[in-house]
């Protein structure tokens, strides 16, 4: 009985207990393939739920006190050709045919398409769509305080429909850091203009 359990026919394979411990290799890879799709579709239905549970629109708003005229102030937001000189990741912009449009181009390949939807001496709103897919709004409310200032108010909000999209965006991405890094930018740039010819 011992020289048939290792004899060639015993194990039902031509190469009998060596072939057989190949056999369980095999299934073992097998077992840790099936292993490794469950806990990647397990890792991926937590990330799509979580990002189903998270809002869709984020918001975030800044406020200053700029050291520049009101007209200054809409001057410098409309000048959007000029944005690349002081926005360090906006690579170009160029502006629609309709003179009401224009299209940033970052750095990174991003393009975000804005569009302006009011415009009033103390008032701007703007819509914008990212090619990455979120979409928003962008509106300046501003006001003289004093001879030479004025306080700058920004509103933005993005909503981000894509829950896995939504979930990345809450990891790498503050929109409160956003707002404040372009008012500080914006305050720059105002202040190189005051002191440019």
């Amino acid at each position: 009985m011992i020289q048939n359990a290792f004899s060639r026919d015993y194990w039902g394979f031509r190469f009998g207990p060596v072939r057989s411990r190949a056999m369980f290799a095999e299934e073992g890879l097998k077992m840790i393939g099936w292993w490794g799709a469950w806990i990647v579709l397990t890792l991926a239905s937590a990330a799509l739920l979580a990002g189903l549970l998270l809002p869709a629109t984020r918001t975030a708003s800044h406020e200053a006190l700029l050291h520049a005229e009101p007209e200054r102030i809409l001057q410098t937001l409309l000048d959007v050709e000029a944005q690349p000189r002081w926005r360090a990741h906006i690579a170009s912009v160029e502006r629609g045919a309709d003179g009401r449009s224009w299209v940033e181009h970052t750095r990174s390949g991003e393009r975000i398409r804005f569009e302006i939807e009011e415009h009033t001496g103390q008032r701007l709103a703007l819509g914008f769509s990212s090619s990455r897919g979120y979409h928003g709004r962008w509106l300046g409310q501003w006001e003289q305080a004093r001879e030479g200032r004025t306080r700058l108010r920004v509103h933005e909000s993005a909503t981000v429909a894509n829950p896995l999209a939504r979930l990345l965006a809450r990891i790498a991405f503050d929109p409160e850091q956003f707002v404040g890094q372009w008012m500080r930018d914006f305050e720059a740039e105002l202040a190189r203009r005051a002191t440019t010819p």
